[in-house]
């Protein structure tokens, strides 16, 4: 499980120095208020999907993959 650190990009260099040499993924917020909680964090990524109980698990994921693929073009632009 990944760790989430919020902070100024200074605060956490300074105060996370076992991150030197490690892979890290840097969201840059809009806010400068740090997000009450993880769903507020997430915001729009948060939610749920409702698929048929009789869809075989290939076409839940091929669903799922859509979706994916069509909220990431959304937030890319």
């Amino acid at each position: 499980m990944p760790t989430v650190l919020e902070g100024t990009l200074e605060e956490i260099v300074q105060q996370h120095p076992e991150l030197s040499g490690k892979r890290v993924r840097v969201y840059v917020l809009e806010s400068e208020e740090p997000a009450a909680n993880l769903r507020d964090f997430l915001g729009a990524w948060v939610g749920s999907i409702r698929v048929p109980p009789t869809l075989q698990a290939s076409e839940v994921k091929r669903v799922f993959e859509e979706l994916l693929h069509e909220k990431l073009e959304r937030t890319s632009d």
